[in-house]
């Protein structure tokens, strides 16, 4: 069931670079490690596994983004105010670009981490 769910989480159409490939790997790493956590607990929300597993994997991806954007500002101090600009426009789509994975995940991790919880355990995080 969770199979063809995972499918539609990463569009293949967009998979034709090697960094898309690399996402998608991740993706499917992340996939892989959430759903072998959640096999057999039936009250687990397995429908939000795929989206999950998208937006962490997105979510790395865009932070080592982000990463290499700030290290090109701070690494050069020949760079001109053009290249800087430049950067930062690419900084700011890529702080848009994590804001709204951070947003569509928050939820789905909150709930995902509750219904791990060992029934016997608090699931208010206390």
């Amino acid at each position: 069931m969770l199979e063809s769910k995972q499918e539609t989480a990463i569009a293949p159409s967009s998979l034709g670079t090697d960094a898309d490939q690399e996402l998608r790997r991740l993706h499917d790493r992340i996939y892989a490690a959430l759903s072998t956590r959640i096999e057999g607990l039936e009250d687990v929300r397995a429908s939000s596994t795929p989206h999950l597993a998208a937006d962490l994997a997105d979510i790395y991806v865009g932070a080592e983004r982000y990463q290499r954007l700030i290290d090109l500002i701070l690494e050069d101090a020949d760079h001109d105010r053009q290249t800087v600009a430049h950067a930062l426009v690419d900084v700011e789509t890529e702080l848009q670009h994590l804001t709204w994975h951070i947003r569509s995940s928050v939820r789905r991790i909150g709930r995902l981490a509750q219904d791990l919880y060992p029934d016997d355990e608090e699931k208010d995080g206390s």
